[in-house]
């Protein structure tokens, strides 16, 4: 006859599936994997009586173990597969994210730098124009003092030359006047003499 052991507790079973963010395909998978599970842990806890029952327990359950081996190892390797091309698929699409942010934040400081750069020409226009009216004012500035300059020596020259004629003019005149002097004191006190010495007074 045959007996049933005591149905041991596995600590690393999990058979409990519910949570909201599972997908149906992963519940659905979970609950094929549970059911495998029990029927595999079944066939291993069934003992018999003598070595002859248990060997023949053996080779009748053999096929179908191996089977569920089989039916175990592609859904393993099916998940494992998928979830490395979620995980690869996850990082490009976080990469992609990435790099859309950072072109946003380029793009945004481009333009902002752009219009920093737009401000600083009109300035500079600006200031150019101010300068240029600055230098305006300079060379104008320049021109009425060399203007006033040129003035200034025409008339020192001509007060000059007036200075120097009017020297001269006042050398002659004293000297007509001594002379037309000394003529009146001759005719006045020398008779008919047309000569007489120059007295300087």
């Amino acid at each position: 006859m045959m007996m049933l052991l005591k149905k041991p507790s596995y600590s690393w079973w999990f058979d409990s599936h519910n949570s909201p963010r599972r997908s149906s395909w992963l519940m659905s998978t979970l609950s094929d994997l549970d059911e495998k599970t029990k029927v595999m842990l079944k066939l291993i806890e069934q003992d018999a009586d003598s070595f002859a029952q248990r060997a023949e327990m053996y080779y009748k359950k053999r096929p179908e173990l191996v089977t569920m081996v089989e039916d175990f190892y592609r859904a393993h390797r099916s998940l494992a597969e998928q979830y490395d091309q979620l995980k690869l698929e996850s990082e490009q699409e976080e990469e992609i994210t990435k790099e859309e942010v950072s072109n946003k934040i380029d793009v945004s400081e481009f333009v902002k730098l752009g219009k920093d750069l737009e401000i600083l020409k009109e300035k500079n226009k600006v200031m150019k124009a101010e300068l240029m009216d600055k230098d305006e004012e300079k060379r104008e500035v320049i021109r009425q003092l060399s203007m006033a300059l040129e003035i200034l020596k025409e008339e020192n020259i001509c007060l000059k030359k007036c200075i120097k004629d009017s020297t001269k003019k006042k050398g002659l005149f004293e000297f007509n006047a001594k002379w037309k002097k000394s003529i009146f004191s001759g005719k006045l006190f020398g008779g008919n003499s047309k000569f007489q010495p120059i007295v300087a007074l």
